[in-house]
């Protein structure tokens, strides 16, 4: 026996709900149907009569009984779970999907970087992590993975099209070997090459930015906030503030390039502990630099650290605007209007994957969550050649090298790990459908470990849950709120054509 597939929530207003899993549909409950679908299927109807009349009366309890009834001979609020949870089995389709070479790859230009803020991964809070060293990957490697990047490209699609990344470290550090990457790749008249350059920002000498700005390269600048949130954290070798370099970057850039940076440029800040996001939140909209330009906010790794020892823990007053921005994001959106870029960076991810999930049942497989075709999505190039799904896991999960080649099998291998562990604890859980988690999410330390996954997934929940409270609450004040929003995408430049 088991109880309806679903997930009950309540609305900002306080209206009930349930997530149905099996349909991925939002069904409105009335009070004694929300109390009563949990036990149903697990005791019998009398006892149910019997535990809820106190609350509700004998009659209404037997009438939320006979709703559910109904309700599930129209194939809703059903008990069915899936068996098994969706892989890669097909060889033959598998060996399509990497024939076509990755359609991003993410370098590691450099292991050295001219900062050292505190929270960085590479700062020595994270022990599993490399830190700063004077390693560079090699122009040569770099361009045998382009290569190889572009003939497998060109040899499976008629039009296709590429993302590059430059990484660091502080990639800027070596922006000679990125110029000559980057002209070269903009020669290239048969690839659309997406490019973009992930950095501090303390490095966009006039030169350089110029050069960034002919080859229409998008930069994604890191900038936490106004002055003083900032500096806390990010700071040179010295010790000495960066705030004022990278504004003074940032106004050479926009006074030389000005269509350039309303359109390539984008931020990513870093919510330390007990950073005011208020003021993080009045900065990006207010200060002419940022304004209107997308804004990648995300809080500092939270695992595998003694960082928290260093620069305290996330405060109750962070929670608190937290949620603040949470009621003004659905304010907005319902209202038509766009939320602001920090409110946009914490909740717009999870609505739009709400709001296009699949109108189909389930069926007896669950989806092998976020995952990707590991290599094949996005493939990261380590600074000494080695290859990794991305950015995010790290020195393990190795797939191959810029020498050896790429390594299929072990592509294969760590598709099957993920699924075969991962099978037990998802098939019966509530948000497989909207669930986002990947390999990264199994990486503990050096090594593939389910025990963090199952750290990641508490987390994960309630962001599931909590986007299932917004997505009604917006839907209530105005259903069609989503149909005109977009999330924005943020494309790195192309080539210009003519």
């Amino acid at each position: 026996m088991a109880s309806p597939f679903v997930r009950k929530f309540r609305s900002q207003s306080g209206r009930p709900y349930c997530y149905d899993v099996n349909t991925n549909s939002f069904l409105l409950l009335d009070n004694v149907v929300y109390d009563v679908i949990d036990d149903f299927g697990l005791i019998h109807t009398a006892d149910i009569v019997s535990r809820w009349a106190p609350t509700y009366g004998a009659d209404n309890v037997a009438l939320a009984i006979g709703s559910i009834e109904q309700q599930q001979k129209a194939g809703l609020l059903l008990d069915s779970r899936p068996s098994r949870m969706i892989g890669y089995e097909d060889a033959e389709a598998l060996r399509a999907v990497y024939d076509m070479g990755p359609k991003k790859v993410v370098f590691e230009v450099t292991a050295q970087c001219n900062l050292r803020c505190t929270y960085c991964v590479y700062s020595g809070t994270y022990p599993y992590e490399r830190t700063h060293a004077s390693l560079a990957l090699s122009e040569t490697a770099m361009k045998k993975t382009l290569q190889h990047i572009r003939t497998r490209a060109l040899a499976t699609e008629d039009d296709p099209e590429r993302f590059v990344s430059f990484y660091g470290g502080e990639p800027l550090l070596h922006a000679g070997a990125i110029k000559r990457i980057v002209d070269e790749i903009r020669r290239d008249k048969e690839v659309r090459w997406y490019v973009k350059v992930v950095t501090n920002g303390t490095l966009l000498r006039k030169d350089v930015a110029a050069h960034m700005a002919e080859k229409n390269v998008a930069l994604q600048v890191s900038l936490d906030g106004p002055r003083h949130i900032h500096d806390r954290f990010r700071t040179f070798e010295d010790g000495s503030p960066t705030f004022d370099v990278v504004l003074a970057n940032l106004t050479t850039l926009r006074d030389l390039a000005p269509d350039y940076y309303t359109s390539q440029v984008s931020f990513a800040a870093t919510v330390g502990p007990g950073s005011d996001l208020a003021e993080i939140n009045d900065f990006f909209e207010s200060e002419a630099l940022v304004q209107g330009h997308r804004t990648i906010a995300t809080y500092v790794a939270p695992f595998d650290t003694n960082l928290f020892r260093v620069s305290g823990v996330y405060t109750e007053q962070q929670t608190k605007q937290r949620e603040d921005l949470k009621l003004d994001y659905v304010s907005r959106v319902a209202s038509g209007t766009s939320p602001t870029q920090l409110e946009a960076s914490f909740f717009d991810k999870m609505i739009m994957r709400i709001d296009s999930r699949l109108n189909c049942r389930l069926g007896d497989y669950a989806p092998p969550n976020g995952t990707c075709y590991p290599g094949a999505s996005r493939l990261f190039v380590h600074v000494d050649g080695r290859y990794s799904p991305c950015e995010r896991v790290g020195d393990v999960f190795r797939l191959g090298d810029v020498d050896t080649g790429f390594d299929l099998q072990a592509a294969r291998d760590l598709i099957d790990r993920y699924v075969t562990e991962s099978r037990p604890y998802c098939v019966g859980c509530w948000a497989q459908r909207l669930c986002d988690l990947c390999y990264g999410s199994c990486r503990k330390g050096r090594s593939f470990d389910m025990e963090r996954k199952n750290e990641m997934c508490v987390l994960a929940l309630w962001k599931f849950h909590e986007g299932l409270e917004m997505y009604a609450s917006i839907m209530e004040r105005n259903h069609q709120a989503l149909q005109t929003k977009s999330v924005g995408r943020f494309r790195p430049g192309p080539p210009r054509r003519g």
